[in-house]
C-alpha cells in the first residue's frame, strides 16, 4: 500500500505518544480480545468531548439539551493528546482545520502510521463556512 494515504482528525490510536499508549493499555485491559482501530480514538475522543460539555453545564446548573449545548460551544481548546486541538465554538465550522497524514503499516499498533503530522491546507485555512 506504497501509495494509498488516510487524512485523519487525529493520531491513531498506535501513534508514539503517552495518551495513546495508556489508551492502548487501558483498552487491552478491558477488552484483550478486541482489536484496536482507530474508532477507538474517534470514540473516546467524542466521548470526552460530550463528558467535558455535561462537566460545564452541570456548573451551569444547566443539563437541559439546550444547555449542554451552550456548554459545548463554550470549549475552544480541547486536547486529548491525539493531534490538533479542537474549537467548538462556532456551530457552523468544523472543531479543526487540521489533518493528520496516514498510511497503512502492519508492524504498528492499529495498522497506521503518521507520515505527516497535524497541518491544514491552504484550502482549510481559507475555508468560510
Amino acid at each position: 500500500m506504497k501509495n494509498y494515504y488516510v487524512a485523519s482528525p487525529s493520531l491513531p490510536i498506535g501513534a508514539d505518544t503517552p495518551e495513546a499508549k495508556k489508551l492502548v493499555a487501558d483498552y487491552r485491559a478491558a477488552y484483550p480480545k478486541d482489536a484496536l482501530d482507530n474508532g477507538i480514538v474517534a470514540g473516546w475522543t467524542a466521548a470526552s468531548a460530550f463528558g467535558e460539555a455535561l462537566k460545564k453545564a452541570c456548573k451551569n446548573k444547566d443539563l437541559t439539551r439546550e444547555g449542554v449545548d451552550r456548554a459545548l460551544l463554550t470549549i475552544n481548546d480541547f486536547d486529548l493528546g491525539f493531534g490538533p486541538v479542537q474549537d467548538f465554538t462556532d456551530p457552523k465550522s468544523a472543531s479543526s482545520r487540521e489533518s493528520v497524514i496516514l498510511q497503512p503499516d502492519k508492524s504498528v499498533t492499529g495498522g497506521m502510521r503518521v507520515v505527516r503530522e497535524a497541518a491544514a491546507s491552504d484550502a482549510a485555512k481559507t475555508y468560510n463556512p
